[in-house]
């Protein structure tokens, strides 16, 4: 399933506040990798258990403020719902917290579950 962000239920502050913790500012370009990342059943992706760690910096930011918005661009395809890691994933901070699934980027799921309910905004 394709991986999507809601503003409404994603908790993206919480991709801001470890971007804060790290120091990243406003169009810097890294490499991080995100621990306990949540996938629902819909592709729905769940950043409130998530954990950041910057492997890279690629462009340092230009000292200004993050956005609040969070997007996935390229093929974040989830097999299944559960809890995954993102190894190597680009963060692009520029008008919105871009996470972009780069060719070595990794995907890969450390739990997951087979009750849909659990993991389902529409249920």
């Amino acid at each position: 399933m394709q991986g999507s962000v809601v503003p409404a239920h994603s908790q993206e502050y919480k991709v801001k506040e470890a971007l804060n913790v790290a120091g990243v500012s406003h169009n810097a370009n890294i490499m991080a990798n995100f621990a306990n990342v949540r996938v629902g059943m819909d592709g729905l992706v769940f950043f409130c258990t998530s954990r950041m760690t910057l492997a890279s910096e690629v462009q340092q930011g230009d000292g200004g403020a993050l956005p609040d918005r969070v997007r996935l661009e390229g093929d974040w395809d989830f097999p299944t719902p559960g809890y995954y890691e993102l190894r190597n994933a680009r963060v692009v901070v520029n008008g919105a917290i871009s996470l972009i699934k780069e060719p070595d980027t990794e995907v890969v799921c450390n739990r997951q579950y087979d009750r849909d309910w659990e993991f389902s905004i529409t249920r």
